[in-house]
């Protein structure tokens, strides 16, 4: 009797991939859906895709038709479904910027996101993130900036907490190192920081502190440099109001 079964089990979805098979190699495509973009435009995404209605499902393949959207500069993720009904769902899903390049003539010119991607500033929407100046990389829509310091402080960005995040103001790229430039506070004005090129996590941490402990605390003192560049320690150069 179990043998039975297995066969009659068998048989079943030997029929069921018989009959999917038949269903890929007759349905053609009648529309494409796009779903979660923002900034990526659906007309940009269809154009990657290169699908047109009337092309045959069986012969598309989902996963490189989700490569192909993933080659769009705000496209982090991308999954392609083909629906019986002959209709292709494309769920996307777009980075999120979390720093801003600037033009070595200070204008805007594109984002990061937390991976070190750069995407496009889209005409419909601005972010309030930190800026980054200095960069001589080309933009280059699917890779990552190369520069290693640059991608750890980036990596690090979307996880800093509230207070240290109020401080930062600008990234600069000094070579292989990074500078900051703190936002300015009252009679404090946009002071600059040497950070290195590694060990950023603590040495944020550090500036925080140091910014609340001593900074905020000794208004009678003009601080001109905080250099974080040292083991563990904060170097200042200030001079007396």
């Amino acid at each position: 009797m179990k043998r039975l079964m297995g066969m009659v089990l068998l048989l079943a979805a030997g029929t069921g991939g018989f009959l999917a098979w038949q269903w890929l190699t007759a349905v053609t495509v009648n529309g494409i859906e796009i779903r979660g973009d923002r900034y990526a435009a659906e007309s940009e995404l269809r154009e990657l895709m290169a699908v047109d209605t009337g092309m045959v499902m069986f012969d598309l393949d989902a996963d490189i038709l989700a490569d192909r959207v993933r080659r769009h500069p705000w496209v982090a993720d991308a999954d392609v479904g083909r629906l019986p009904s002959g209709r292709l769902m494309v769920d996307v899903v777009e980075r999120e910027p979390v720093a801003q390049a600037v033009s070595a003539s200070g204008r805007p010119d594109y984002y990061f996101d937390r991976n070190g991607y750069r995407m496009p500033r889209p005409d419909s929407a601005w972010y309030d993130v930190v800026l980054v100046s200095g960069l001589q990389e080309p933009f280059h829509p699917v890779t990552p900036v190369a520069h290693s310091a640059l991608r750890e402080l980036l990596l690090l960005l979307p996880e800093l907490p509230e207070e240290t995040d109020a401080l930062l103001s600008e990234i600069e790229v000094d070579g292989a190192d990074l500078q900051l430039r703190l936002t300015p506070s009252g009679p404090h004005q946009a002071l600059p920081v040497r950070l290195g090129s590694s060990g950023f996590d603590t040495k944020l941490r550090n500036l925080t502190a140091f910014w609340e402990r001593e900074i905020l605390r000794r208004q009678d003192t003009d601080f001109r440099l905080i250099d974080l560049r040292f083991n563990n320690q904060v170097v200042t150069r200030e001079v007396p109001r």
